[in-house]
């Protein structure tokens, strides 16, 4: 997850609720073209409440681009796939997930072969660990699977970021909660920490401390990076809206570059944090939640372990 540009307002989509397999109440976004409304009426009636709800904390500017960049990146998604579930990294019932780490080991996802790519430049992170691209090994195999079916098509996995060290992940996090609180002094401490995580995710329920997630792209053969709609890392601010995964305010070619990645890492058993469209992770606390595991995995590894 991108953590930098601290002043910048996340657009949070208000959810609706609904319960999965496991019982736990789930947040589900959807649009006019997702069957995860009933109707286009249904679909109206809650733009209608984001503009409400948004009204309530935020000046009349800010809350009109709240609900305008929702309707117009509605999370919408082909009827062929799974609705994807979009929830917070800051509601509960991801840090009440069960913990039951493993313990694989860490490796570089560069040495696992030549589909999968790593851009050991450092150019859109600012890690310093000498760590940053490694991740678990059940997460390597899966960017290989990934990465094979991609290579039919002559493209191969770029990853940007792997492991992150949980206290770079606690700055981060704090920086941008304290950022926005003095921005919008108003706000409750709980929306606050909302959109905190839209772009920071809470320390402890991230994936990157973990070795659970990857910031990644699609390059061709010869490693030139693709078109995917943003910059990786980009912000809302920076990017209109179109760090969302699903955001439809992007070309054509970088829409289908970015059905191109999701299908291929949905395949291998990765989710997707839908305000990032490069943030994939498998085994962590929010992967649990969206794929209705009983358990985490990987928990967080301090950096002198690896």
């Amino acid at each position: 997850m991108s953590m930098d540009h601290p002043d910048i307002l996340p657009v949070t989509p208000e959810p609706v609720y609904c319960s999965n397999r496991s019982g736990r109440h789930s947040k589900v976004a959807g649009g006019p073209h997702s069957s995860s409304f009933a109707s286009f009426d249904s679909w109206s009636t809650n733009v209608s409440r984001i503009r409400q709800s948004a009204a309530q904390y935020w000046p009349l500017d800010i809350s009109r681009k709240i609900a305008d960049n929702f309707e117009s990146c509605h999370w919408a998604v082909p009827h062929s796939n799974p609705v994807p579930l979009v929830i917070s990294l800051s509601d509960p019932v991801v840090a009440s997930v069960e913990l039951i780490d493993t313990g694989e080991r860490f490796v570089d996802p560069g040495d696992t072969g030549d589909l999968v790519l790593v851009d050991r430049t450092r150019s859109v992170v600012s890690n310093p660990s000498r760590h940053f691209l490694k991740v678990r090994v059940g997460v390597a195999e899966r960017l290989m699977f990934a990465a094979q079916r991609l290579s039919i098509q002559g493209l191969r996995l770029l990853v940007k970021e792997g492991y992150r060290p949980l206290s770079l992940q606690r700055s981060y996090f704090d920086r941008r909660l304290s950022a926005l609180r003095m921005q919008y002094p108003s706000a409750s401490d709980a929306l606050l920490i909302e959109l905190t995580s839209r772009y920071a995710a809470p320390p402890e329920v991230a994936a990157h401390p973990t070795g659970a997630a990857v910031d990644l792209t699609l390059a061709t053969q010869e490693g030139v990076e693709l078109n995917m709609g943003s910059v990786l890392n980009a912000t809302d601010e920076e990017s209109s809206g179109a760090c969302y995964t699903a955001c439809q305010l992007i070309s054509r070619q970088a829409q289908a570059n970015r059905q191109l990645l999701a299908t291929a890492m949905i395949a291998a058993g990765f989710v997707n944090y839908p305000s990032e469209w490069w943030h994939w992770s498998y085994g962590d606390r929010y992967w649990a939640v969206i794929s209705d595991e009983p358990c985490a995995i990987y928990g967080p590894v301090e950096e002198e372990r690896l």
